[in-house]
């Protein structure tokens, strides 16, 4: 158990199970943490094959022919296998030079127990030959580094940095360079504290191609490395300690840049926790995925709706999102659902925040008291926004076995509150400005010396955050509806929000599919239609046409008088050839009327091509059909557009459109809109079999902006203002 600290003055002792000493002191920091960007990440997850996949840019990695390969047992997931004898490196190109401006490398290695081989390179942009370039490199290199160390040169040599810490132990280690222009660059081993540091000189330039295990000889790349790398990052922004921290807890994170909040988009980020498994949290609008400790968190079933997040703070359970969400001088929100062990009265209870304890800053909300006493109150729920004397406390209980939403209002100049199960608020002071920090935006705990502590025992589900104050009508709304979203704007003339419908299927086990953007949750047919495993993102719909699989939403969304667009992510068996597998329609059977998307052929060949994808709004022949073949056994993104009176596009895994086709006015229909299938003889029909997840309809017709963005990012939808 933690001990939460809020000022000097407000402190309280750990429990005597707990027995642990809290100091507070500065956090000294190199870099800004809002501003790393990642420009390179190497995995090597990949199981087979020659290429080392960069997750985060173009500039991927070549396998050299032999000493090089994929393998298991890395820091996380795979990696990579080098063998110097037989020049086994990664060759990626010509980039990466860094000669101005600041940089970070992070790697992981790993060597055989007590390796002491002098010119083992770890990656590098280096010419041999002549001090140019840059390299890490373990043990010694004519003058430079210790035997065990890890070192980096850069030209010139003279400026070489070696860690204190030996790697040569047969274990992995991260070693992590942040350089500075015009000030200094210093070397991590295993996270912070720093371990050398010297003055940073303007590196020489070269054309050498970047190398994973080696530098470029004399003419081609020689691999200098026996043993094991992994989770190779590289960004072009100095590295905080705190990053570096971070990535050490979290070896397949990733260091984001926190942008500016989008005035626009109102809701900010949602965690629905409907994961099975895995060590992600994954926000379904923003993009601001978390990571769960190593222990005392999982995802749970029984949540308000689905799963839900379970932490245990005696195993020091929380999930780190990182360096978001300051709010700083802007209005907010925050949505939340708990459940904790019935008649908990645990102090200092935190089910969210951003906050470093020891000082006032930042904010938390917490269960029962805080701060022994001084704020809170056993069996409520407070929010505590930087001060004490600011904190807001619930009337209701929250510590009965149930669960509760928990909201907190604020807004800027005016007052903040709390709300329990929905309208009124139950309690509001004021409004005081926080104290801004750079800790992480923890959920289940707070930050203790720069690294986050567990906090909170129980059950946390459906968190949601929005850069706006919601109102009494959008908190009760939320409260029966606690997956859904509030996706109103701010005030803007002639602006509104164009998303109809969002279907994830993310409900394991449920015959109901829920509709996170409106009220148009849909049913499962009997038979042939389940929630799976496997999805773009989390679940999917499962559906066999041998069983009629079908999910059907009633009479809605027809094509009369307004654009359209149509976006979901389908996969089939590979060479999929069944004809007449409609994947979504409005549309009944036996004569030209409504809509549907169709794979493969139909309408005896009149329609569409085999594994093409088709979008008919009537009409033999003006349907809209791909170029890109879906039934490979892969995701595929596809996107029908319907413009009144002008055409029909159809994309394929993002722009540009794949075809464009005029449209006729289109027959209306009594039929419902369904998943799988169409009307037949006035029957649902399930005539796919397949997957499909992640099914939109806008109001709108969508760009090529739009289309590539959503290709980007499956699981989020658009905000108003970005709908075209």
């Amino acid at each position: 158990m933690h001990t939460l600290v809020l000022s000097a003055s407000a402190t309280r002792t750990a429990t005597a199970s707990s027995a642990r000493l809290l100091c507070f002191m500065a956090l000294l920091l190199t870099g800004n943490d809002s501003l790393a960007g990642l420009v390179a990440h190497f995995r090597f997850d990949e199981g087979s094959g020659i290429i080392a996949t960069n997750t985060a840019g173009a500039a991927h990695g070549t396998l050299s022919s032999t000493g090089a390969a994929f393998v298991p047992g890395g820091i996380s997931g795979n990696a990579l296998q080098l063998d110097r004898t037989f020049n086994g490196h990664v060759l990626v190109d010509d980039v990466f030079g860094f000669a101005s401006g600041d940089y970070s490398v992070v790697a992981w290695v790993k060597t055989q127990p007590a390796d002491l081989t002098p010119d083992t390179i770890v990656l590098g942009k280096h010419q041999s030959g002549s001090e140019n370039g840059y390299f890490v490199f373990l043990n010694t290199t004519g003058p430079l580094g210790q035997p065990g160390k890890a070192s980096f040169f850069s030209s010139p040599g003279s400026s070489t940095l070696t860690s204190l810490t030996d790697v040569n132990d047969g274990a992995w280690h991260q070693i992590v360079v942040v350089a500075q222009s015009g000030q200094n660059k210093v070397l991590y081993v295993d996270g912070a504290p720093v371990e050398a540091g010297t003055a940073n000189s303007p590196m020489v330039a070269n054309a050498a191609p970047f190398v994973v295990g080696g530098v470029q000889g004399f003419g081609a790349p020689v691999g200098l490395f026996t043993g094991w790398v992994d989770e190779v990052q590289l960004y072009d922004h100095a590295l905080s300690e705190r990053n570096v921290g971070f990535l050490f807890r979290h070896p397949a994170g990733e260091i984001r840049a926190q942008q500016p909040l989008k005035p626009e988009r109102l809701l900010v980020a949602h965690w629905s926790f409907d994961e099975q498994s895995g060590g992600t949290v994954h926000d379904g609008v923003g993009g601001h995925d978390g990571i769960l400790s190593l222990n005392g968190a999982s995802f749970a079933s029984g949540g308000v709706v689905r799963n839900a997040l379970q932490l245990d703070r005696n195993q020091d359970g929380f999930v780190e999102v990182g360096n978001f969400f300051d709010f700083q001088n802007i209005d907010f929100t925050v949505v939340v659902w708990v459940k904790t062990p019935p008649g908990d009265t645990t102090p200092d209870t935190v089910v969210l925040g951003k906050h470093e304890a020891g000082f006032p800053n930042g904010y938390f909300l917490a269960l029962n008291s805080v701060a022994g006493g001084l704020a809170g109150a056993p069996g409520k729920a407070s929010f505590f926004p930087g001060n004490l004397g600011a904190t807001v406390t619930s009337t209701s209980d929250v510590n009965d076995g149930n669960w509760h939403q928990v909201v907190v209002v604020s807004r800027v100049g005016e007052d903040r509150g709390i709300y329990v199960d929905g309208a009124p608020v139950e309690a509001s002071l004021p409004y005081s400005a926080t104290i801004a920090n750079l800790a992480s935006f923890i959920i289940g705990g707070f930050s203790l010396n720069g690294q986050p502590a567990g906090a909170f025992t129980g059950h946390i589900d459906e968190l949601q955050v929005y850069q706006v104050a919601l109102s009494p009508a959008d908190i009760d709304f939320l409260f029966a509806h606690p997956s859904n979203e509030i996706r109103h704007q701010l005030p803007s003339p002639g602006q509104h929000d164009a998303l109809l419908a969002h279907w994830k299927f993310d409900e394991p086990g449920s015959t109901i599919v829920l509709d996170h953007a409106g009220d148009n949750d849909g049913t499962l047919s009997p038979s042939g239609s389940s929630i799976v495993a496997g999805g773009i993102v989390n679940t999917a719909l499962r559906l066999d046409r041998a069983a009629s699989g079908f999910a059907s939403f009633g009479d809605r969304f027809p094509l009369s008088g307004e654009d359209r667009s149509i976006v979901f992510w389908l996969k089939t068996d590979p060479g999929y050839d069944l004809d007449d597998s409609v994947v979504l329609a409005k549309h009944e059977g036996g004569f030209e009327n409504g809509y549907f998307t169709v794979l493969n052929t139909t309408a005896g060949g009149a329609i569409g091509q085999p594994g093409k994808v088709s979008f008919y709004t009537g009409g033999l022949d003006i349907s809209a059909t791909s170029t890109t073949s879906v039934n490979d056994g892969n995701w595929h993104q596809v996107v029908a557009v319907y413009r009144v009176g002008q055409n029909k596009t159809i994309y394929v895994d993002g722009a540009p459109s794949e075809d464009l086709e005029p449209v006729f006015p289109n027959s209306g229909n009594g039929a419902p809109f369904l998943i799988g299938g169409v009307n037949s003889s006035g029957q649902p029909t399930g005539l796919f079999s397949g997957w499909v997840d992640e099914v939109q309809i806008y109001s709108v017709a969508l760009g090529d902006g739009a289309v590539d963005f959503l290709f980007q990012h499956p699981g989020m939808s658009l905000p108003p203002g970005q709908q075209n």
